[in-house]
């Protein structure tokens, strides 16, 4: 009976289920075992860095949850919670040092910028990277290659260089002016399309010495901005893709990762297109004399020691166009939506320019108010359309006091929390239309475009635009919301929050002109407007 009895257990553990079980247990417990490896493994890495792990982590993701929708505000509360200007964040088995007040970022990215320059190389530049155009400068590893671009980039668009784009930037503003006259005869309008041709002109005129006529050339309009908006909208400051365990893996088996993967290589396809356009564009320009001073230009006979190949200058160009499209664009709409809700900023600035004699767009040689720097400054500090900078890699270990961070570390600056840095601002939370007035303060520099080697080279250039174009359409009109609605709040007001630049929600304003009202000084506005019809 018991010989029987064992021979019958033995037959039930050999059975097909039974066999299926166990196989399931065994790779159940290999599973969790690999994964226990893993954590042990992540902890064991960062055991000298001395870096705190604030954020709450979970298996396999790290602290993925902890981020929640808004990963900038997250990260910046965890700053002003725990007072860690400087600490780690697991995504993943991947971790980040987050940079998040002033100070930090200067040790980092200033004092220490030579080993935090380089950037991670990631599936999506690859991606849309050819042997004709290779990744964007900004995208680029930190090597003598991209040393010489980017000395070549700095030396054409310096703060002593801006004033050799006037003509491109008035002529640009003119149309805007003229476009928003035709969008205000229909009514309400939003001006977002208005400000990213703008914002596209200006990015081709800059980097190619041309301009695209908005009826001519609208085809090639609607393709550049659909090719870069595509390529810039399947980028994120923190890749998760990049990150987390075999999600490079896993994702193939998703229709819509597969979809953005062959986007991404026509989009790249496309590129090289419409790059080969501009650049006949600019050549012909050169031979009837109308080209205007440009980036492509001074890279070809700039006289310096650096000589690039062709397959380098796609790299700058493409960078200088993808940089200033978006962030130029939603820069100039979040201050024009903050001066609809504020008639009486707009007024101060009109008498600002009254009271300096400055009149936008007319040639003399009055500067505008420091009252209109100051707030297009404030505007960027305050509503900081970047806010999470694009990751850098440390190619050298980096000694913070106490704190260790080794090579090939992911470096991420949360620009956001910079600019509300209460040890560096004062009423940080408040947007202050005069924080950067007086010689004590309009040098004081924000955080929106960077820090160190790795800061925006087209920066003064986009002050410049945003400065004249803002000063133009206040001196022309009145703005006003649609529908008025609650304030606009840089922290609820966005709808993208894990996009390289947040956008706010889109809104329709009313225009009123000047026209009617009679003084000295508005009759300039009626000639202007005169003159573009």
């Amino acid at each position: 009976m018991h010989q029987n009895g064992l021979e019958t257990y033995s037959a039930q553990l050999l059975t097909p289920q039974m066999g299926a079980i166990q196989i399931t247990g065994a790779i159940l417990l290999i599973v969790l075992g690999a994964i226990l490896i893993a954590e042990l493994t992540a902890s064991w890495k960062t055991r000298h860095w001395n870096l705190r792990s604030p954020l709450a982590t979970s298996p396999i993701i790290g602290a993925l949850f902890a981020l929640k929708e808004k990963p900038w505000e997250t990260l910046r509360q965890v700053y002003m919670r725990e007072k860690l200007g400087l600490y780690k964040v697991r995504i993943g088995y991947q971790h980040v040092v987050v940079v998040n007040n002033v100070d930090s970022a200067n040790q980092i990215f200033v004092r220490n910028g030579l080993h935090s320059a380089s950037r991670p190389v990631t599936t999506s530049i690859m991606q849309t990277s050819s042997n004709k155009t290779p990744p964007p400068l900004g995208s680029s590893p930190w090597n003598d290659a991209t040393r010489g671009k980017r000395t070549l980039v700095t030396s054409m668009l310096a703060k002593s260089s801006v004033q050799q784009f006037s003509e491109l930037i008035e002529k640009e503003v003119h149309l805007v002016i003229k476009e928003i006259a035709a969008c205000a005869a229909e009514g309400s309008f939003d001006p977002h399309d208005v400000l990213k041709m703008f914002s596209l002109n200006m990015s081709v005129g800059v980097t190619w010495g041309v301009t695209l006529d908005r009826e001519k050339d609208a085809e090639w309009i609607r393709e550049i901005i659909d090719v870069e908006s595509g390529i810039e909208h399947s980028r994120y400051p923190i890749d998760l893709t990049e990150m987390l365990p075999g999600a490079s893996y896993w994702l193939r088996f998703s229709p819509s990762y597969r979809q953005t993967q062959k986007d991404l290589q026509s989009w790249s396809v496309r590129r090289e297109k419409y790059l080969d356009m501009l650049e006949d564009r600019m050549r012909e320009a050169r031979e009837d004399g109308t080209e205007l001073p440009c980036v492509f230009n001074h890279i070809e006979h700039g006289g310096t020691r650096y000589e690039l190949a062709r397959v380098d200058r796609s790299s700058v160009l493409v960078s200088l166009l993808s940089a200033g499209l978006d962030a130029i664009t939603w820069s100039v709409y979040w201050l024009l939506l903050y001066l609809a809700q504020h008639p009486e900023l707009q007024a101060e600035i009109r008498q600002a320019m009254v009271d300096a004699h400055y009149t936008p767009l007319k040639e003399d040689d009055a500067e505008p108010p420091e009252l209109l720097e100051s707030i297009v400054k404030e505007s960027l500090r305050y509503f900081t359309v970047n806010r999470l900078s694009l990751p850098r890699v440390t190619h050298q270990p980096i000694r913070i006091g106490n704190s260790y961070i080794p090579e090939g570390t992911m470096l991420i600056m949360n620009s956001w929390s910079l600019n509300r840095d209460p040890d560096a601002w004062e009423r940080a939370e408040e947007f202050d239309p005069y924080r950067f007035l007086g010689e004590d303060h309009k040098n004081k520099t924000h955080y929106a475009f960077g820090l160190g080697r790795r800061n925006c080279p087209g920066q003064f250039v986009a002050q410049k635009q945003l400065s004249l174009l803002v000063a133009a359409i206040v001196h022309h009109y009145e703005l006003s919301e649609d529908e008025p609605s609650q304030p606009l709040d840089p922290l609820t007001n966005v709808t993208d929050p894990w996009a390289l630049a947040s956008t706010p929600r889109r809104v329709k304003v009313c225009i009123e002109g000047w026209l009617t009202v009679r003084s000295t000084w508005f009759p300039v506005i009626e000639s202007s407007i005169t003159s573009l019809s």
